[in-house]
């Protein structure tokens, strides 16, 4: 009875182990995903931010274009007026 239970105890302490090592290598590994995950989601941000900063520049550069083409009508239509002034006195 005592060899058995000691090998049952052996037995025991050797499951102990192994669950203590497996579940280090559990623990490692769910870190290791977690960190490729989270490298993956912010090169996925960064491409999306990237993007999106690329749309606002175009449309920044045509709103630009369009208001330098208002100013440009708007300087062209004081001078027409300024003759047509000159042309009334």
């Amino acid at each position: 009875m005592k060899r058995e239970k000691k090998k049952l105890e052996e037995k025991l302490e050797i499951t102990k182990k192994t669950f203590k090592i497996e579940l280090q290598h559990a623990k490692k590994k769910a870190i290791e995903m977690s960190e490729e995950m989270l490298e993956q989601k912010l090169t996925k941000m960064k491409e999306t931010y990237e993007e999106e900063f690329e749309n606002l520049a175009k449309q920044f550069e045509v709103l630009k274009g369009d208001v330098d083409e208002a100013r440009a009508r708007e300087e062209k239509m004081k001078e027409i007026m300024i003759d047509q002034e000159a042309q009334i006195l």
